[in-house]
This record gives structure tokens, C-alpha cells and sequence, in this order.
């Protein structure tokens, strides 16, 4: 009975074989495509929200936007219902006329010095503290490694608005700042409305909330650093000083040149923490970085064509700066 319906079931698996073989016979196609199939939601949401954007920005940045698109370019007809589909923008070709006023800007200038003094003053403080931090945390003698990684990196959580708003809260003209100046008898500062003490301001807030991430980073390269070679330094009589210096580093040079190029170009594209002060009352002469430029000649003054230009002209300096760091991290 059992050597029966084993004979049947080996039938009906050599008939499946047989038609799957003749349908692929006659379709080959699909069965090559098939792994395209596959994988083509991911390139077709690639290209509508990812390429396409990159795309147009490049060819609206050649244009000046004069309004939303009122020509129709095309009517699909399904049968059951028609869709007509419409122009993005009226736009007027005006070449390179974006970039040139992007050149003479006096704007577009004070937002880039404001964005390069703040990446220079909070990006070697991040990194710097950071690698002390993981160090330090890593050493065998420190107790209870775990629980300070944890409370450093707590920041790392809160929200970009939110821990500004704290922060706002905290540095705003009789806030908890203040009160500290004035119980102790110093001078309040204003660290507002100030330009300078605003770039400070900000720098202050990025080096509160991610130092921690950088010290993870760098706390798993440290973890990697083979201790052979920590052993050897001591038999040669090296010192701490020494044994960071070439075996530490060294090691590590490859995570600390991720750590260096991801602060840069999360430094260069700052826009949550300089837009909440900018609301309560910083100026923009002190507030205002490259993001933050480009999103209000989008989005309130509406030059899309302008701020595509801008938009390049960021990704062109975040490129150029990263390509230095990599070159010099070699």
C-alpha cells in the first residue's frame, strides 16, 4: 500500500517537473527576469523618492520656478476612470544665472561663515571628548563602564526640536543661564540674541547631544584593538602616553577617519537647532547655516530654482570636505 502511493506521488512530481519544464520552454523569458522581478520594488521606490528628486533638483537649479505647472502633458485613460496629468512647475531657463547669484550672495555667504565656525569650534570637541570618553570607559580598572556609556549616550535619544527647545529654554534672556550668571554676580550673556554667543550656543547643543554617539563608535574600534599588542608595548617599557599613541591610534585610524567624516557632514547639514532659535528671536546674521538658507529660499520665499543651486552647491562643499579628510586620513 505504501510502495503505491510512493509510486503515485513520484508521478505527480515527475508531471509538475515536466510542465514546469515546458512552460519554461516556452516562456525563458520571465524565468531570467525573474530575480528582477524580485528585487524591482526597491529600484522602482529608488527611482520616484530617491533619484528622481536628485535628478530634478539638478534641472530645476537651470531654471527660475514661476508657479505650480497648469499644462496638461498627457490624459491616461483606464477605461473605468481617466487621469490627466499636469506639468510639475511653469519654469523660465535662465542657465547659470542661479549659481552666479548664488556666488554674489551676501546671504548665502554669512550662512556659509556661520556654518564653517560652528562645525570648526563643536566638530574637534566632539571627536576629541568622544575618543577621551571611550577610552577612558574601556580601561579594565573602570567600574561600572556599562551604566556611563549608557547615561552619555542618553542624549543621543531626544528629539532634534525637542532638546533644542530645552536648550532654548535654558539659554533664553532670564532663563537658567541667566540666573546662575546672576547668583554668582557675573554679567548675564546673550546667548541668543547675540550672533557670536548664537554660533556658541549651537556648538554647545551638538557637543551635548552627540558626543555620546561618536563614543560608541570609537568604543568599538577600541574593543578591537588586539591586547597582544598593548603586552608588547609594556615589555618595551612604553608608557600610557606612548602605548596610545602608536598602538591605539593606529589601530583605530580607520574609525576615528568614519567618525571625523560623519560629524562633518552631519555639522554642514545642521538645521533643527539653528531654525528653533532662529524662531525665538536669533538672528540670522548668527543663527542662519547653509540647510537653513536653502530651506527659506524654498520654502518661503519660493525660489525653487535658487535653492536647487544652493542645494548642489552644499552637496559640491560637503563633497570637496570629505574628500579632504579621507585624503588626509590615508
Amino acid at each position: 500500500m505504501s510502495t503505491g502511493i510512493k509510486d503515485k506521488h513520484t508521478e505527480i512530481l515527475d508531471w509538475i517537473r515536466i510542465r514546469r519544464q515546458r512552460l519554461g520552454d516556452k516562456i525563458p523569458v520571465v524565468g531570467n527576469l525573474a530575480p528582477y522581478i524580485f528585487v524591482s520594488p526597491f529600484y522602482i521606490l529608488f527611482v520616484i523618492f530617491l533619484l528622481f528628486p536628485i535628478l530634478y533638483t539638478l534641472y530645476l537649479s537651470f531654471f527660475e520656478f514661476l508657479g505650480v505647472g497648469n499644462q496638461t502633458l498627457f490624459v491616461l485613460n483606464l477605461g473605468f476612470t481617466t487621469f490627466e496629468v499636469n506639468s510639475l512647475a511653469r519654469l523660465r531657463f535662465v542657465g547659470l544665472a542661479n549659481y552666479e547669484r548664488l556666488l554674489g550672495d551676501p546671504q548665502f555667504h554669512q550662512s556659509l561663515w556661520n556654518t564653517l565656525y560652528i562645525t570648526i569650534v563643536e566638530m574637534p570637541i566632539k571627536v576629541i571628548a568622544a575618543l577621551g570618553l571611550a577610552v577612558i570607559l574601556n580601561q579594565s580598572w573602570m567600574k561600572l563602564s556599562k551604566t556611563f556609556r549608557t547615561l552619555i549616550l542618553i542624549p543621543v535619544s531626544a528629539n532634534l526640536v525637542a532638546y533644542s527647545a530645552v536648550f532654548l529654554a535654558i539659554l533664553i534672556e532670564g532663563g537658567f543661564m541667566d540666573y546662575l550668571f546672576t547668583l554668582v554676580g557675573l554679567t548675564p550673556i546673550e546667548w541668543i540674541t547675540d550672533p557670536l554667543w548664537a554660533r556658541h550656543s549651537l556648538a554647545g547643543m551638538g557637543i551635548w547631544r552627540y558626543v555620546g554617539y561618536n563614543m560608541i563608535i570609537l568604543s568599538a574600534g577600541l574593543q578591537q584593538v588586539p591586547q597582544h599588542l598593548y603586552e608588547a608595548a609594556e615589555l618595551d617599557g612604553a608608557n600610557h602616553w606612548q602605548k596610545f599613541w602608536y598602538v591605539t591610534l593606529p589601530q583605530i585610524r580607520p574609525i576615528l577617519l568614519f567618525v571625523v567624516v560623519t560629524t562633518t557632514i552631519g555639522q554642514l547639514k545642521k538645521f533643527s537647532e539653528p531654525m528653533t532659535i532662529y524662531e525665538a528671536g536669533a538672528p540670522l546674521s548668527g543663527s542662519q547655516t547653509i540647510v537653513m538658507f536653502m530651506y527659506r529660499q524654498a520654502f518661503v520665499n519660493f525660489n525653487l530654482g535658487y535653492a536647487s543651486a544652493v542645494t548642489y552647491a552644499i552637496l559640491i562643499i560637503i563633497a570637496i570636505i570629505a574628500m579632504i579628510e579621507m585624503w588626509w586620513g590615508e
